[in-house]
């Protein structure tokens, strides 16, 4: 990935300071190797990003500097732009070809937000506990699910720390929740999930 991208997406403020020369350097990092317009193009770029961060509610001023601008704005707003402005400069300047070189690597992770969820040893020694079934018709109330579980296993976990649990799997892909109901999945048979927020 982008190495702006990458210290921007890791910082742990919500607020980032971002200026003409970082521009450039994500420009130029993302497709000057690939395509020799890629400088022609760079002026339409900055054009792009910024009438798209102007035209935003919640974007701040911009401090005009002699040799270019700096501005304070919200991770999620930049990202936002940057998808944006870049993608309509591909377009425009360098073609559909070079969508697949430049924009996937770079800018599907500023797509979406990828949140790996992992379940503990003890968490996973639960689930194997569970009857769960192959039937896709199979599901069931946390209450039965808890129900499900060995005595023993009961004895050991909280009925409220056992719905945490069970929307865990949901969100991993291990289970799947309507209506506060469950169905759960084998192990090794669970599902890629997406969830847009």
């Amino acid at each position: 990935m982008n190495d702006f991208i990458d210290d921007f997406l890791a910082a742990d403020t919500q607020t980032v300071s971002f200026d003409s020369q970082q521009l450039m350097a994500y420009w130029h990092e993302l497709v000057a190797q690939t395509d020799s317009s890629a400088g022609v193009a760079q002026p339409f770029l900055t054009t792009q990003f910024l009438q798209i961060l102007a035209s935003q509610p919640a974007s701040e001023a911009l401090d005009m500097k002699t040799n270019g601008w700096k501005i304070s704005v919200s991770k999620s707003l930049l990202k936002n732009t940057l998808v944006t402005a870049t993608l309509t400069t591909i377009l425009r300047y360098l073609g559909e070809a070079q969508l697949a070189t430049a924009v996937l690597p770079t800018l599907i992770p500023m797509l979406f937000e990828i949140e790996q969820i992992e379940l503990t040893k003890k968490e996973e020694e639960i689930w194997l506990r569970l009857p769960v079934k192959k039937s896709k018709k199979h599901l069931k109330t946390a209450e039965e699910w808890y129900e499900s579980l060995p005595e023993n296993v009961r004895n050991q976990i909280h009925f409220l720390d056992f719905i945490e649990f069970l929307d865990k799997l949901n969100l991993a892909g291990f289970a799947d929740e309507k209506h506060g109901r469950y169905r759960l999945f084998i192990k090794g048979k669970n599902k890629f999930k997406i969830t847009i927020t």
